[in-house]
């Protein structure tokens, strides 16, 4: 029996789960719908499960107390720039003595990060919202049970909402969605591991939809999923939104540069009548140059975005 003011322990299956999609492509609303769940956390972009395992690697004596609370300060100080990760530094100041307890007996960094994410109370379903589809590798070789949901939206609109709110260059845009796109096609075909959504699909219908996610990790609950919908119904609106925002010229650069990858997803290209292709050279120079401008010459910083690695992964195409 647990004593007063521990963290309880349970049998219950854990579940990893992790919603990718990149940037504008409904991830923040599929976070927050699933976040809804009452089984289900999920944080926001966070950087535990993705660099912690860099972070963890870097001591060597994590038997020792204090080297194992540099860790925890480190963990924290990671999720400090999201105010939606908030319960998780929370978490781990509050349970330091516990954590190191359970890591000594099973000292595991993706046992560690598990227990990170049952705070304030276990749950059966953990995980984290991801816009790099391409890590999802690195993640599966740390929790290989994991479930896997990737969201697919139209390109105009990903670049329509993405250009209201940044400066992201427009061809770099495209080069990010083909990347997510066949990266997705080529690579998430197992359907006990993932499960693809198409945002059209889901906001046109919401219940059937939810239905398949929750199954996909073992939570389908009609009731629970109705007031989930009740509380976060998806806007219709936002499907045609792009139409408003962008020129003609934008729309045909999109399309001619995502025309193959947008009509495997049956989205219908309207203004481009054929595709552009871009050299490995220039795909890789608009990854430069996209996290060049207006970004200091900080090595950490870099090594974190994975600059370097989506360089050599747009030359591979």
């Amino acid at each position: 029996m647990a004593t007063e003011g521990s963290h309880q322990q349970t049998s219950i299956r854990r579940q990893p789960l992790f919603l990718f999609g990149m940037a504008r492509s409904g991830t923040s609303f599929m976070h927050r719908l699933l976040n809804s769940h009452p089984q289900i956390r999920l944080s926001y972009e966070g950087r535990s499960t993705r660099e912690g395992s860099y972070l963890y690697g870097r001591h060597k004596s994590l038997q020792d107390r204090a080297e194992f609370n540099k860790l925890l300060d480190e963990l924290c100080q990671s999720e400090e720039d999201e105010a939606l990760n908030r319960w998780m530094i929370e978490g781990i100041l509050a349970r330091r003595d516990e954590l190191f307890e359970l890591h000594s007996k099973e000292p595991s960094f993706p046992r560690l990060i598990e227990e990170v994410y049952m705070y304030p109370e276990p749950v059966p379903c953990w995980g984290n919202k991801v816009l790099r589809v391409e890590v999802c590798p690195d993640l599966l070789r740390l929790w290989p049970e994991a479930k896997v949901v990737i969201l697919i939206r139209d390109p105009r609109a990903v670049y329509s909402s993405i250009s209201r709110y940044s400066h992201t260059r427009i061809k770099y845009a495209t080069v990010y969605w083909n990347l997510h796109s066949r990266w997705t096609r080529e690579n998430a075909t197992d359907p006990n591991r993932y499960l693809v959504v198409k945002y059209e699909d889901f906001v046109q219908e919401p219940h059937p939809w939810l239905e398949r996610i929750l199954r996909h990790v073992g939570l389908w609950d009609q009731q629970v999923a109705d007031e989930m919908l009740a509380n976060h119904a998806p806007q219709t609106e936002s499907l045609s939104k792009w139409r408003k925002w962008l020129g003609e010229d934008q729309v045909r650069t999109v399309e001619s540069y995502c025309f193959e990858e947008m009509q495997r997803w049956d989205y219908r290209p309207e203004l481009a009548d054929q595709a552009k292709h871009m050299g490995p050279l220039t795909r890789g120079m608009e990854t430069i140059l996209e996290y060049a401008h207006g970004v200091p010459m900080d090595w950490d910083w870099w090594r974190r975005k994975h600059v370097f690695r989506r360089f050599f992964r747009t030359l591979r195409g």
